[in-house]
This record gives C-alpha cells, structure tokens and sequence, in this order.
C-alpha cells in the first residue's frame, strides 16, 4: 500500500525540461583512458575546451532566474553607482569652471555652457540623492506565507 502512495507522488510531478547535451569539439582528437575515465588533452585543447564550456556556463547562468531581493539589491547597487559617477562629473566640471574663473574666459560662451552643466548635474545628483534602500525596508512574500 505505501509503494502505490510512493508511485502516485511520483508520477504527479511535471517532468523536469532537460537541455540537450552540449557537444564541445576539440582541434584534435584527444586520447581518451576510458578505464579510469580520464581524459588526456593537450594544453591548446585545454584552452579551446575551457572556452567551449565557459560560453556553455555562462547560458546555464543566465538561465537560472534571480530572486526579487537579488534583483532589487542589484538595482539599488546601479542606482548608488550611478550617483557617485555623476557626483565625480560634477566635480570634473567645477574644477574646469573653476580653472576659468579670472581669466579673459568668464564671460564666455564656454563659462556660461559650464555653468549651466553644473545645475543640471546638481539636479540629478539632488534626484539620485533622494533614492535611499536598505536591505529590510521592503519585504517580498514568500511562496507559502
């Protein structure tokens, strides 16, 4: 009786997608020791095996899906790169407004085009200042709670 329960389980599952085999081809024929299941290759067939299953690898990666905190962690990551790049931009075209400033230069064309750079990138600094996260602050419900 508990061995029909056991098949009953079994057979309810979806059976799981299964790629393919990866068929990974070598420069040369490599020298196979099949009683000790080993594999004999060269150095150059080493390279060209390590690139082969690398590409192979990186699409298993891909595949694998990320949760919602990864990806958000992720996102909120970017968002604080992006902040210190635009901070040391601004900073780049203060220096070079600075660099102007008392010279035949200030009342150029040029200055006024730095100046107006330097609101807009304090603008978006101002905007990108106003994202904060921290982990906890937004909780995803689980599957089964």
């Amino acid at each position: 009786m508990v061995s029909n329960e056991i098949k009953e389980v079994v057979m309810s599952k979806k059976p799981r997608r299964v790629q393919p085999p990866v068929v990974i081809k070598l420069p040369s024929d490599p020298q196979v020791n099949w009683t000790n299941g080993e594999l004999v290759i060269t150095d150059r067939q080493l390279n060209n095996f390590f690139v082969e299953v690398k590409k192979h690898w990186d699409r298993k990666l891909l595949r694998k899906p990320k949760s919602r905190v990864v990806r958000l962690n992720e996102a909120v990551d970017k968002v604080l790169e992006a902040k210190q790049e635009v901070e040391d931009i601004k900073y780049e075209i203060e220096e070079w407004k600075e660099n102007l400033e008392g010279t035949n230069f200030e009342g150029t064309l040029k200055y006024e085009m730095l100046e107006e750079c330097l609101q807009g990138l304090e603008e978006v600094f101002d905007q990108l200042e106003e994202v904060t996260y921290s982990d906890g602050d937004i909780i995803f419900p689980g599957m089964f709670d």
